[in-house]
């Protein structure tokens, strides 16, 4: 018995960490620790906000003023709180995105702080920006500085290395706060945020908007120090430089948005409407007329009493005990004659509910281009998050990927991770059988399907070959049998009996069984310590299912790290290019370029370089044989 399962032994009867982690022995606590969460005093000091705030505001509107000031007060080294309040357009002032997307908006107020006692609010509609061009040289930190990056780039200035405190935080804590609640963990300030909504492109600004547009510079200001020094005690420096260096092309990304072929998109929505029609039909024909389609309760009921008891065993149930119909639920018995027309009336109505009308709702009227919104280190594991809309989510239903077209002139590049999950596997376990596999070029899902179906490589088969990737991946993501049967099956068609999976699963670990140990102690970690540790050292905690996120957790968390890395890479290949590149659209372990048409063969390895680049640059030792290949297209699911 080693010493990883003699310490889970020893704590096997105790709860998963929820709120910080147990102690480590001494010579093991740099590596997976995770500081405590800052704990808010009951009674926190509120900011009303009409109070005075605890430091001088001057307003400046005077453009000769605004020069004076910043040649005068923003001349050290010292780093300079910044934040900015956008009006929304006048002609899009109903758009839910005016005020936040820059096409739709305009700056109002730029507000500057570099020491405690002053805070400066410029007007930008009176002073314009140009006054305040050399602050924008200077060191700068805000809060989601993504925000203030695309403004300002809408705006013609570019400030690429700007800090962030969400990000900070972010990097030693793993979570993403608002400012409001990140204010109240670390300086026990409780401060309003009424005013967040007013009237920003109104004549006169009142003084409460003044106040409260200079607060959340100054305590930006105020929480550098205090993170900087966090990250730095914890040793996240890395961490945080990775987040750090990944804003700006993601800003430029969001920026950029994705062209999107909305008459197709009309037609296949008009269609999808049609079928959705047809279906609930034919399943209104098949329950009876008794039956509301839009009952849950109705509906369990009926599959309760014309599906076997083995089938119902099976079958996901609610917390009040119905059944599950949610669309990947029913899915899985979509074989069963009895389920197959509630399998298209789910499947349709996804699609119709999802990805019809609501998806046209988020082109914007300016760019006519979708410009969704990423989030940095979103997702627990440091991957992305993407909303309104989430292209995350986009069916890969080749009728979808061709609505992201490229306009005239212009075609698709698309580069995609080869097994990029497993590669991690391969890389944080140091399994011998799978380092090798990817220094010769090997498709370890064709390896995996060779040691399942006990037949050489050369003679197995796609489905076998579908099975075995199911498997890969569902060990990665920690999955039980059960969750690997119904992963099979939703995921690649692949039917597995209970046996069959066990079955799998062994066979996987008989193949990589250095793997199998990493997976085991990964697990065993998670289930003493309450956290679990990415290749550059960014600490997730687990508060739930620490078997399964303890073996994913790290995997997807340094696959993140991964394309992080390359992107700022990429980034910085395709500014000293100078080529017709544009970042449209980033997709797990997917990178989307929009190129000018005589460039795309160029885009491509520049593409492909940087990829590898980002892989090498979290993992020094990785094999990029077969890494990536960029493929071009006149579409997204063309390139694909």
């Amino acid at each position: 018995m080693n010493k990883m399962e003699q310490l889970l032994q020893k704590y096997k009867a105790r709860k998963p960490v929820t709120d910080r982690p147990v102690s480590r022995p001494q010579e093991s606590v740099s590596h997976h620790q995770i500081p405590a969460m800052p704990k808010s005093k009951p009674t926190p000091t509120s900011v009303a906000p009409d109070a005075e705030p605890p430091f001088e505001v001057k307003y400046v509107s005077d453009p000769d003023e605004a020069k004076r000031v910043v040649g005068t007060e923003f001349i050290s080294d010292n780093m300079i709180g910044l934040d900015i309040e956008t009006m929304k357009a006048p002609q899009y002032i109903s758009n839910p995105q005016a005020g936040l997307s820059p096409h739709l908006s305009a700056i109002r107020l730029v507000q500057l702080c570099q020491s405690a006692d002053m805070v400066y609010v410029f007007d930008v509609v009176k002073t314009g920006l140009t006054p305040l061009m050399p602050v924008f040289n200077r060191r700068l930190v805000a809060h989601n500085a993504v925000f203030e990056m695309t403004h300002l780039f809408h705006a013609g200035i570019h400030a690429p290395q700007m800090d962030c405190t969400m990000l900070l935080y972010n990097a030693v804590y793993g979570d993403l706060l608002s400012l409001k609640d990140l204010v109240m963990n670390m300086l026990r300030l409780d401060i309003s945020k009424d005013e967040q909504k007013s009237d920003w492109g109104t004549g006169t600004l009142s003084a409460a908007q003044i106040r409260y547009a200079a607060m959340d510079a100054w305590l930006v200001q105020k929480l550098y120090p205090v993170l900087a020094d966090k990250v730095t005690t914890q040793r996240k420096l890395e961490v945080y430089r990775m987040l750090q260096e990944a804003q700006y092309p993601v800003m430029k990304m969001m920026y950029n948005g994705c062209h999107f072929d909305a008459t197709a998109h009309y037609l296949l929505t008009k269609q999808n409407k049609a079928e959705l029609k047809t279906a609930e039909a034919r399943l209104e024909e098949a329950v009876g007329p008794n039956i509301k389609l839009s009952s849950g309760k109705q509906l369990s009921d009926h599959y309760k009493e014309v599906l076997s008891p083995r089938v119902l065993k099976k079958w996901g149930k609610t917390k009040r005990g119905d059944l599950c119909l949610d669309k990947d639920a029913v899915k899985k018995f979509s074989h069963m004659d009895a389920v197959v027309p509630l399998a298209k009336f789910k499947a349709l109505s996804t699609l119709v509910s999802n990805f019809g009308d609501k998806l046209m709702t988020y082109i914007n009227p300016v760019t006519g281009r979708l410009h969704p919104s990423y989030k940095v280190a979103g997702a627990v594991t440091g991957r992305f998050t993407c909303s309104k809309p989430n292209l995350q989510q986009i069916p890969k239903d080749m009728r979808y990927r061709s609505l992201f077209s490229a306009p005239s002139g212009k075609k698709i590049v698309v580069a995609d991770y080869s097994q990029l999950e497993l590669r991690v596997m391969a890389l944080l376990s140091q399994d011998t059988v799978m380092l090798e596999a990817y220094k010769h070029n090997e498709d370890l899902h064709r390896l995996t399907a060779s040691s399942m179906a006990g037949v050489p490589p050369e003679e197995v088969t796609e489905v076998q070959r579908s099975a075995a990737k199911a498997v890969n991946f569902g060990i990665i993501y920690g999955m039980s049998v059960r969750g690997l049967i119904t992963y099979a099956w939703s995921n690649y068609g692949v039917r597995m009996t209970k046996e069959k999976a066990k079955q799998s699963i062994e066979a996987f670990y008989t193949k990589f069984p250095e793997a199998k140990k990493w997976l085991n102690n990964a697990a065993s970690s998670a289930v003493i310590y309450g956290n679990a540790r990415t290749k550059t050292g960014r600490s997730i905690r687990i508060t739930e299912n620490p078997n399964t996120q303890g073996r994913n957790y790290p995997i997807q968390g340094s696959a993140g790290e991964v394309l992080l890395a390359a992107m700022a890479a990429l980034d910085k290949a395709i500014i000293e290019s100078g080529l017709d590149i544009k970042l449209v659209n980033t997709i797990h372990d997917e990178i989307v370029l929009e190129v000018a048409e005589a460039h795309a063969e160029q885009a491509a390895r520049l593409l492909e370089k940087a990829m590898v680049d980002g892989m090498l640059r979290i993992f020094p030792t990785a094999e990029a044989k077969g890494l990536v290949e960029a493929k071009i297209g006149n579409h997204w699911g063309e390139a694909k």
